[in-house]
């Protein structure tokens, strides 16, 4: 981050009145309380405020002392603040006697950016676990660097009368620990303690209210999970179902009740030492599981692994986190063991955050709610993310809680811009004068309960990023290529409302331009390639694009190559029917027919070969493709989640990979140049011929992954580009961004997606920053 100062040039020594502002992540991490701590150190009166752009500071002092002190604190900014631009100049004199901390209740249109929610910190912790501090197992215990932020948060700036802890009014013992310059919760807002803080209630599934003492709340939680009961608990976001990991029963029951198959589940464990009982982990995802956004991390288990086989079905990978919140730990703690932890939710709606919702709704899932009585404002997931096992590139899987929201700060046109993203893992994008804010993953927008988080979500960004008193609060809409999306249908009802322009921008080049602008490589003078696999998007040419070559050169994008087209059937039953896209891929093969058809009874079979017949749609998904191999190699042919495929299909290739090498190389591809040829029709056929000659399912598999890096090297040389981006839900693939960077690497420079995920969740990112709109 390159910062300039501005500074008007009075006498350097006179006193004088300097206004200091600071933008950015800067609420809400204790910057408040630092900056008046070294303003105490430098001797200097005046005050600092938070306000709707970051923080204000005022000082009687010289130029010099003015200079020296905004230096310390550029210089030492609290770990957890992001400063994207400051300011100082003089201002109109005021004298004062000290310095103080003004708090700031002004509502209105902020250019703020939200400060994330926080994990559990070290010093809180040993808080709730010390019998002789008096938050010992206060399950709700927070600090000025730690503890819900963004979730509870119903205005800005971020004071306590701007948020869910507004009803909660400080006991003595809190009052004097806000007010202590010296405290660790000097002006804290989220603080409380049992005294005066957060209670919570036990209810069963048929909503009887457990009357139970606050002190003995856990310890009962904890005997029901021991029972394998299943429970669900508020969390920070949302509510989270848990039971006993250890236990096939208990899983299997919350398996038959969220009629959730196979899809691996979350587990929760209490700490380091006891997840690498579980899991193989390596130091930087350990820096992830420890970091203050506590994500999921998806690992490799162990053979040795107490946690039972039902908790992810078919492969070694599971995801495990550590405790986000005291509320958490303590659970964890007492219990001892992994725990699931998956979100409170009926499948395929968002998470429950509201506690009469989650008593009469999650009843069928849960045998007892723990709720409590701080209210959620926004609710968010759990965020996801995986390293690649060779080279420790991290890949987002989900984009939520505990991530900034406020992506980039940029000095560009002033256009307020309003992109609506994609349907499935949907998110939106808003660009003001100085940022892109893009909100967190909202799910897919298939079903009203999914619809209205996303317009809750949004509506509350409008009413906090934009004027409201106007028209319209922004100058355009930007939304997908598909007529048929609801965030596209939204944004058309929303452009017509305002009388504002709305423009589409095609699904892959939104992937593409998202890659480039995370990147910072929109103003790259030379040519760069983008590669861009998924498993759905419209293309400009009516087909379902999703394997796509583009170059971007003179803020032009071109679609320069595609994967060969095959037939797409049945919409979305061929995305859950992995034999649907194998009867596709092989309708030209002269396969067998034995291999194909016993996937299907003889009335499917007629039935799905004569729409195949009939059938003008095409695809060149890579999606699919995976879906087909998968199938083809006797993996799956119907899936019960999505992505089931492509993971039971990475999972065999792994494995190869680990017994040969990550250098093996062998490809479908033996032509210099490739360009000309059926690229899908080539894979195919060679795998069909791999299989007639015998070879195992891991080695097709294996080659499969490396055929598809082949084939980026060598269209990347016949298209003379260097430079090469990566997006798209198949680059969550880890075995294929590992063997990218080790095939790959050196003769091309390489660039992935860094904070943002490289499935849907990036479109609305991308589609900010598309050339065609500035």
């Amino acid at each position: 981050m390159e910062l300039t100062l501005t500074l008007e040039e009075p006498c350097s020594t006179s006193i004088s009145n300097f206004l200091i502002t600071i933008k950015g992540i800067v609420q809400g991490v204790g910057f408040r309380p630092f900056v008046y701590r070294a303003a105490k150190k430098f001797s200097l009166k005046g005050y600092i405020k938070n306000d709707l752009e970051g923080v204000s500071i005022v000082l009687n002092a010289s130029k010099i002392n003015s200079e020296s002190f905004l230096n310390y604190v550029l210089e030492n900014a609290p770990e957890k603040s992001k400063i994207l631009k400051f300011e100082i100049k003089e201002s109109d004199y005021e004298e004062f006697d000290d310095f103080e901390i003004i708090e700031n209740q002004k509502i209105g249109t902020s250019v703020l950016c939200p400060t994330p929610d926080f994990g559990l910190c070290v010093s809180c912790k040993q808080e709730i676990f010390d019998e002789n501090n008096r938050r010992h197992e206060y399950a709700f215990t927070t600090c000025a660097v730690c503890g819900p932020r963004y979730s509870i948060q119903t205005a800005l700036p971020f004071e306590r009368v701007n948020t869910s802890m507004h009803n909660f009014a400080f006991c003595s013992d809190c009052d004097e620990e806000y007010t202590n310059p010296e405290d660790v919760r000097f002006h804290a807002q989220t603080i409380s303690c049992k005294s005066c803080g957060i209670k919570m209630s036990l209810f069963d599934h048929n909503e009887n209210l457990i009357e139970i003492p606050q002190e003995q709340m856990l310890d009962k939680v904890v005997d029901l999970l021991k029972a394998q009961m299943i429970v669900a608990v508020k969390g920070i976001g949302g509510f989270l179902l848990l039971a006993d990991a250890t236990q096939a029963a208990a899983v299997q029951k919350l398996r038959e009740r969220k009629h959730r198959p196979t899809k691996p589940f979350a587990v929760l464990v209490e700490n380091i030492e006891k997840l690498k009982l579980e899991a193989i982990v390596s130091e930087k995802e350990i820096e992830a599981l420890e970091s203050s956004m506590v994500p999921i991390v998806i690992l490799n288990q162990l053979p040795t692994s107490h946690i039972c086989s039902e908790i992810n079905p078919k492969i070694e990978a599971i995801g495990l986190m550590m405790p986000n919140s005291p509320l958490l730990a303590l659970i964890s703690h007492k219990m001892g063991l992994p725990l699931l932890a998956t979100s409170g939710n009926i499948s395929g709606n968002p998470i429950v955050f509201d506690n009469q919702k989650a008593i009469s709704e999650l009843k069928s899932l849960a045998d007892f709610i723990l709720i409590n009585d701080r209210d959620i404002i926004q609710p968010q997931d759990d965020s996801v993310v995986k390293f690649t096992k060779k080279h420790q590139k991290k890949v987002v899987i989900r984009r939520s809680r505990g991530h900034e929201i406020g992506v980039k700060n940029f000095d560009f046109s002033e256009q307020m811009l309003l992109a609506m993203g994609a349907n499935m893992k949907s998110t939106f994008a808003l660009k003001t004068n100085y940022n892109v804010y893009a909100s967190q993953y909202l799910g897919d927008l298939e079903n009203f309960e999914t619809q209205q988080n996303y317009l809750l979500t949004l509506n509350r960004f409008l009413d906090c990023y934009t004027e409201n008193d106007l028209k319209s609060p922004v100058d355009k809409v930007i939304v997908d290529l598909h007529p048929g999306y609801f965030s596209a249908e939204f944004g058309k009802t929303k452009a017509e409302e305002w009388r504002i322009p709305i423009q589409t921008i095609q699904h892959h080049e939104a992937h593409f331009t998202a890659v480039l602008a995370e990147n910072d490589l929109l103003e790259t003078p030379e040519k760069i390639m983008g590669v861009v696999w998924d498993g759905t998007g419209l293309g400009i040419d009516g087909n379902i694009w999703g394997g796509e070559f583009f170059v971007y050169e003179k803020k032009e994008i071109l679609r320069v190559n595609h994967f060969g087209y095959f037939d797409s059937i049945l919409n979305d039953k061929m995305a859950k029917e992995p034999r649907l896209s194998a009867l596709s891929l092989l309708k030209n093969s002269n396969i067998d027919e034995d291999i194909i058809s016993e996937k299907f009874t003889e009335i499917e079979f007629d039935f799905f070969r004569k729409i195949l017949l009939n059938n003008t749609l095409k695809t060149c998904s890579v999606g699919r493709i995976f879906d087909g191999v998968a199938s083809i190699l006797g993996l799956i042919d119907v899936q019960t989640y999505e992505g089931e495929a492509a993971m039971l299909l990475e999972n065999l290739a792994f494995r190869f990979f680990n017994t040969h090498g990550y250098d093996w190389n062998e490809s479908y591809f033996y032509q210099s140049v490739i360009t000309e040829l059926n690229i899908t029709q080539t894979l195919v056929l060679g795998i069909v011929n791999d299989l007639e000659n015998g070879k195992e399912r891991a080695f097709v598999a294996a080659k499969f992954h490396i055929s598809l890096v082949d084939m980026v090297s060598k269209i990347a040389e016949y298209n003379a580009a260097k430079i090469l981006t990566f997006s798209g839900g198949v680059f969550q693939n880890t075995l294929l961004v590992d063997l990218l960077i080790e095939h790959l690497q050196g003769r091309f420079t390489l660039f992935f997606h860094q904070d943002l995920s490289p499935n849907d969740e990036s479109i609305s990112y991308g589609q900010i920053f598309h050339p065609s709109i500035n």
